[in-house]
């Protein structure tokens, strides 16, 4: 079950677990951070503003029966408080009109990087041969593998659903069904092909302006987390130093969506983890765009290098200096309703 939450002001807060959502139009899951801590179950949330839980009846002396009765009385429970606090959110947007409650900032929703299979395969014959062991990992990472497909594929269909893959004019048909199962499709004709390459935009953007110190372009291409340790850093750096970033490996349309026919050859910007859900629940339609919270997790598997100049404009050696291979898995997030650009929300490293 899925989390959403929504901050307003100060210690207004509510959260809702939606699996699908209320209105049965998204299985995703959105959340917002609160100032508030976390109850110590995550099924059950409370909020100041909804009803204590019914009393329990009496349990029956059989112990399974027991545990099956109090689960279905607690989830009962937190269905009447997840309503309660959708219902005085609601409320709440009609009491104050200027009062943005769809402007906090989300929390990340549950994108994955996939496990590499081959060198996990090729292991199995290296010693130990044939451990248990092996077989394990590699029947948990085919199982975790699998699931970020399952997921993937249909948040390409609510994507496709609300006409809200970027670049593309989709409409659900048979044909459409079978693009939207190939997520991972290094081919220029894919669906998601527009997307990597705002992707790699939005990568350089921001890389150039983080070397130029320019916080003004940082902010209004990153969000979250990311932003804050970006910031910060920037802050940190000697002043009177220029620097200059760029991209010494081939990031061409020839490498971007190269012409060979394997679905998934290797490129420098990859998605490897798509997420999308409807969020906004307002019975109106929003002003601009669409409902839906999008996060991608795109790998970036690129060479850079960062020319550092003193006052003087004399060259400083640093370890920076020399080209240098970057791989980086960075999820970018788009919030439908409003009329902003991508932005690089978080960085994801492996295990």
């Amino acid at each position: 079950m899925a989390a959403i939450g929504l901050r307003t002001c100060g210690s207004w807060t509510h959260r809702v677990n939606v699996w699908p959502s209320v209105r049965s139009q998204s299985y995703a899951a959105m959340a917002v951070k609160s100032k508030q801590k976390p109850s110590g179950s995550q099924s059950s949330p409370t909020s100041r503003n909804t009803l204590p839980s019914p009393k329990a009846e009496p349990q029956p002396s059989d112990g399974k029966s027991k545990k099956s009765k109090s689960r279905s009385s607690s989830l009962e429970s937190a269905a009447e408080q997840n309503l309660q606090a959708m219902e005085s959110m609601k409320r709440f947007t009609k009491m104050y009109a200027t009062a943005d409650v769809w402007g906090t900032e989300m929390a990340n929703l549950d994108a994955e990087i996939p496990y590499e299979l081959r060198p996990m395969v090729r292991s199995l014959t290296s010693k130990p041969v044939f451990a248990p062991s092996k077989f394990f990992d590699l029947w948990y990472a085919i199982k975790h593998n699998t699931s970020n497909w399952m997921k993937n594929s249909y948040s390409m269909f609510v994507m496709a659903k609300a006409n809200a893959i970027p670049g593309r004019n989709v409409a659900l048909r048979v044909k459409t069904l079978g693009r939207i199962l190939s997520v991972r499709n290094n081919s220029p004709d894919a669906l998601l092909a527009p997307l990597r390459q705002v992707a790699l935009d939005t990568y350089r953007k921001v890389n150039t302006s983080i070397a130029r110190g320019h916080e003004d372009t940082v902010k209004e291409f990153t969000s979250g987390s990311f932003q804050e340790k970006t910031i910060r850093a920037m802050r940190r750096r000697e002043k009177g130093q220029n620097w200059a970033w760029s991209i010494t490996s081939d990031v061409s349309d020839a490498a971007l969506f190269p012409k060979s026919k394997k679905r998934r050859a290797s490129t420098p910007v990859d998605i490897v983890s798509i997420r999308a859900g409807e969020v906004y629940t307002e019975n109106a339609q929003p002003i601009n765009g669409h409902r839906l919270l999008i996060q991608a997790l795109v790998k970036f598997d690129t060479t850079h290098k960062i020319d550092i100049a003193d006052k003087r404009g004399h060259v400083v050696n640093s370890d920076l200096a020399g080209p240098r291979k970057v791989v980086q898995y960075l999820l970018l997030e788009k919030v439908g309703w409003y009329d902003t650009p991508w932005k690089i929300k978080d960085q994801f490293h492996k295990a």
